[in-house]
């Protein structure tokens, strides 16, 4: 094997590797940011719009729309003195890890966010 071919896959290999690695570290920072996000909407809308808690549960919705994440019926709870609770999961999108079932739990991102009591 030629000395060219030897270091194009070596960088190959570290550009895939480099990859799934910036891949997993955005998908926990985002996920962070949109549970956040989120929540905060849902809080929002009970302290300036006096919403219900159906309404802020339909604004955390749309927001959760808006950052493409999908918020079921479980990932979204609001207390009864009004803080909002919110988990967000995703799946990071690499070209090797996702293959592999070892590192599930390094390309699997769940975040939790809650916000501060309202009354």
């Amino acid at each position: 094997m030629g000395w060219l071919l030897k270091i194009t896959l070596v960088l190959l290999l570290i550009g895939v590797v480099a990859y799934d690695v910036v891949s997993v570290s955005y998908s926990r920072v985002s996920a962070s940011d949109d549970a956040r996000y989120i929540a905060l909407g849902a809080s929002e809308a009970m302290v300036l719009q006096r919403a219900d808690e159906a309404e802020a549960v339909s604004m955390a919705r749309e927001r959760a729309d808006t950052r493409g994440v999908v918020l079921r019926d479980k990932d979204i709870r609001i207390a009864d003195d009004g803080a909002v609770t919110v988990r967000v999961s995703r799946t990071a999108d690499t070209l090797v890890a996702y293959h592999l079932s070892a590192l599930d739990q390094f390309t699997r991102v769940d975040e939790t966010y809650t916000t501060s009591a309202l009354r």
